[in-house]
């Protein structure tokens, strides 16, 4: 048996697997991702991408190719008892992202555009991970390719590999699994357009159905049967047009399926999502109900948090201890999500006459409360995620409106240097770099320059190279260093002036989440609040704690109404 040494392997060419693979790429390390199907699926599974997925894989240059792929929709729509009641749209998000949007695709259209955009990684098809052994100082995988085995010694490995990872078994990470009611899924092709030009929730005493098109005239249907939720169904084309017709009251307008299975919804949550060396992502971690569209969504961004973290520290700009903050800032996202779809789906299925009776009054308020709309998309499109737990606090004297903390996520700005070139804040994270910005406090720039190249020197230990510095300033000068962006002061936006004031200084993640904020010219405050971030959030601030407490008496709450009204899946 041969021995090859490599950084990272990941463990399954998924959408997750994938977009990890390239992020990676901007760093020097060598990855070898693996999967065990033989050759690329073709099922047009339906996927929709929000705002801060969008975001992110605008930050490692992929958000346009795939723009070019989907269907852009800006807003969803419910329907209850033949009523529209509820159509969220998503223009108020220009003000806070460059995707006011819901971007509907296939997930075979989307692998094909992420293989496509790898540049140094390769997929091994037919290749399957069938041992893993560590033991504290390397990490061997046996894997199995066209009957043969290869050992693999790795500095670390991810499990990219879907709810029955074979990662997450053989590192012997916990998992509580769920199980659901029975769905019925098919991707068709269509005569005309399901939906009003919005993806669409449909629910009644019947079932629930959730439709959305894609291009090229295909469209994703997925049904739960209340009246025999647990029944598995043919599948047949007669099975799915009976279940569509009692939902809805119409024919499904269909020429062909392409794709058509029953089967049990299954959500599960890993008790971990790091064991030594070993980390998860995506559907090997977390999976959600498929109606809500969360899985993929929180899959991209547990890779691209996780990616920069793996490269700067294979590359040795960083300590080790930063990988602990992958898990710290994933998991309780992903617990979050959980616990809100898993309600969510509770609620439209309940049968029993109470809860029928709650749920009911709870959609009346819904159609009162305006601003709820809003509340609904931002936390959808997950622009309210935030790391603030791991992060170090924000001094009181900055605590001004319009700034944000260490842990939240920089929105992102359209910026104008001197030559009158526009460019945007998410175009300068795709080196997969910390941006370190500061504002000039006056007209002397050159005790500005000579900070940063301070704080560049200062900073070297703990993030090395890995840091694109940048200044905003007034006027332009002589002399002004190349390795530094200049941005015009004159074009910032009001929300950007806001963020970050004169004489203040802001370090921005890989990710597009804040770091620190500063208004201080020394470095010992930058000190503090890096070595707690590289310790992951080991010492939480009382803030947080506080909020901890609050949350904890509201689930208290929440379990106990559960248990009175006995909500079945």
């Amino acid at each position: 048996m041969i021995t090859t040494h490599t950084n990272i392997i990941i463990v399954g060419a998924s959408i997750e697997g994938l977009v990890l693979a390239r992020a990676l790429e901007r760093y020097d390390v060598d990855v070898r991702l693996l999967e065990a199907e033989k050759a690329p699926a073709h099922e047009p599974k339906a996927l929709l991408l929000y705002a801060r997925t969008l975001e992110l894989l605008d930050s490692i240059n992929l958000a346009k190719p795939l723009m070019e792929t989907g269907a852009a929709y800006r807003s969803l729509e419910f329907n209850y008892e033949g009523k529209k009641i509820f159509t969220p749209a998503f223009d108020f998000l220009k003000k806070e992202s460059y995707y006011p949007l819901v971007l509907s695709m296939a997930n075979c259209d989307m692998q094909r555009v992420l293989r496509r955009a790898l540049l140094k990684t390769s997929v091994e098809w037919g290749t399957r991970i069938t041992h893993l052994k560590q033991n504290g100082l390397k990490t061997e995988a046996i894997i199995e390719s066209n009957n043969m085995d290869e050992r693999v010694v790795a500095d670390y490995i991810v499990g990219a590999d879907g709810i029955e990872s074979a990662v997450r078994q053989l590192a012997a990470i916990k998992c509580k699994m769920d199980k659901g009611s029975e769905l019925m899924m098919a991707d068709v092709q269509t005569k005309q357009q399901l939906t009003n030009n919005a993806p669409t929730m449909t629910f009644n005493k019947r079932g629930i159905m959730f439709a959305v098109d894609l291009p090229g005239h295909q469209a994703r249907v997925m049904m739960v049967d209340r009246g025999k939720p647990n029944a598995r169904r043919e599948n047949t084309e007669v099975s799915l047009q009976e279940l569509y017709q009692k939902i809805t009251g119409h024919i499904l307008p269909m020429q062909t399926t392409v794709n058509m299975q029953s089967k049990q919804a299954v959500f599960h949550q890993a008790k971990e999502f790091r064991a030594g060396d070993v980390f998860l992502v995506g559907e090997a971690a977390h999976a959600h109900h498929p109606m809500t569209s969360q899985s993929v969504n929180l899959g991209i961004q547990d890779s691209i948090n996780l990616s920069w973290k793996l490269g700067m520290v294979c590359v040795r700009a960083c300590p080790e201890t930063l990988l602990d903050s992958y898990e710290a800032e994933r998991l309780p996202v992903a617990k979050k999500v959980n616990r809100t779809t898993d309600w969510t789906i509770r609620s439209l299925t309940v049968h029993k006459p109470v809860a029928v009776q709650a749920r009911d009054r709870t959609l009346k308020i819904v159609e009162m409360i305006e601003r709820l709309p809003e509340a609904f998309i931002r936390r959808l499109s997950h622009l309210s995620v935030r790391y603030r737990a791991s992060a170090p606090a924000l001094k009181e004297e900055l605590r001004r409106e319009g700034v944000l903390r260490p842990g939240d996520r920089v929105p992102d700005a359209v910026l104008t240097d001197f030559e009158n070139q526009t460019t945007r804040l998410y175009e300068h994270l795709q080196e997969g770099k910390f941006l370190f910005v500061m504002r000039t406090s006056g007209s002397r720039i050159d005790k500005e320059y000579a900070f940063i190249k301070r704080w560049l020197r200062k900073s070297a230990p703990y993030f090395g190279d890995m840091v694109q510095p940048a200044l905003v300033a007034p006027t332009p000068t002589m002399g002004q260093p190349d390795d530094i962006l200049c941005w015009s002061e004159r074009y910032l936006s009001r929300d950007f002036r806001r963020l970050i004031g004169p004489g203040e200084s802001m370090l921005v993640r890989p990710d597009g989440y804040l770091l620190f904020h500063s208004d201080d010219a020394g470095w010992s405050d930058w000190k503090d609040a890096v070595e707690l971030f590289l310790a992951a959030g080991a010492e939480w601030n009382l803030e947080e704690q506080e909020t901890g407490k609050w949350r904890q008496s509201i689930k208290s709450i929440s379990r106990r109404w559960k248990k009175q009204l006995t909500f079945s899946r």
